[in-house]
């Protein structure tokens, strides 16, 4: 009887055939790999240090995401860049202008109007700061916007006054220093920033407005409530807050800030994308948020 063997040539067809079907299954069962832009803000502020921890977060949870953190000048700049294209999502004011291109995902947090000023300044409240030199944020940021709001609404004349436009780090050093002689910037509570210029003991957070003498945590919760029922008349976006008391600790034995609580308003800080984002996408980023939020 006549051997009959399979030639070598069958053999390695069949061989790879068995690799191309084994690499087909491996690639439609494992998640399509996407590569985001995720526009942030500046170095040093909470939107980019906040942004690096979502980041962290979703692409240890989501390994087939990977997310570039790019540095922005804020808000304003962050919608640019998602209408453009530039970037995939971005962390953006709730009352930023956006347009029909732009989708809200979730809110991420509130971000409170901090009024900052140097002790040597003489500043109470806003209408202390005629003839100041006041920083408001880089141009055409987030808070720049709504500090001209607050500014317009309450009647602080500024006319005599000095704006200069700088990030917070840049603002909270020259505070420091006495090159300048109040900030007003929108962050949520905790800043880094902030917390440094307050603990140099330099620096002291003021009232928007001086509240009545003598009132406790409640009347300044109700007195901050009033101030943004009337604000929110002109600006539909803004909500009542308070700056706990001793929110900002001490350091070397110092006392921390405020050492009373300071009603104040603020906005939402959202997460966005641009509408041509995948549904999928923006789902599995939205559930990676949630189920990783303390």
């Amino acid at each position: 009887v006549q051997n009959e063997s399979i030639p070598k040539w069958l053999i390695g067809l069949g061989v790879v055939g068995l690799l191309l079907v084994v690499l087909m299954v491996r690639y439609l069962l494992l998640p399509e790999e996407h590569k985001l832009t995720f526009a942030a803000g500046q170095p040093g502020g909470l939107y980019h240090e906040l942004a690096l921890v979502l980041a962290k977060e979703i692409e240890a949870a989501q390994p087939q995401i990977k997310i570039e953190v790019i540095k922005t000048k804020g808000s304003l700049d962050n919608v640019e860049q998602l209408q453009k294209e530039t970037a995939h999502i971005a962390l953006l004011q709730n009352d930023t202008k956006a347009g029909a291109q732009i989708r809200s995902i979730t809110a991420i947090h509130s971000e409170l109007l901090h009024f900052l000023f140097h002790r040597e300044a003489g500043i109470r409240s806003l209408r202390d700061l005629t003839g100041k030199k006041i920083a408001v944020g880089p141009k055409g940021s987030g808070s720049e916007q709504f500090t001209r709001e607050i500014f317009h609404y309450l009647g602080v004349p500024i006319k005599e006054s000095t704006i200069v436009h700088l990030p917070l780090d840049t603002a909270t050093q020259q505070l420091v220093s006495g090159e300048i002689d109040a900030l007003m910037f929108l962050t949520g509570l905790g800043n880094q920033a902030c917390t440094k210029a307050l603990q140099s003991g330099q620096v002291e957070l003021a009232h928007l407005v001086v509240p009545p003498d003598n009132g406790g945590e409640s009347d300044s919760k109700s007195w901050a409530r009033d101030l943004a029922e009337g604000f929110r008349v002109h600006y539909p976006y803004v909500t009542a807050h308070t700056i706990p008391l001793l929110a900002y600790p001490g350091l070397s034995g110092r006392p921390g800030h405020p050492q009373k609580p300071i009603p104040t308003v603020g906005v939402k800080a959202v997460l966005a994308c641009h509408k041509s984002l995948p549904e999928e996408l923006v789902e599995t980023i939205t559930r990676t948020i949630f189920e990783h939020r303390a």
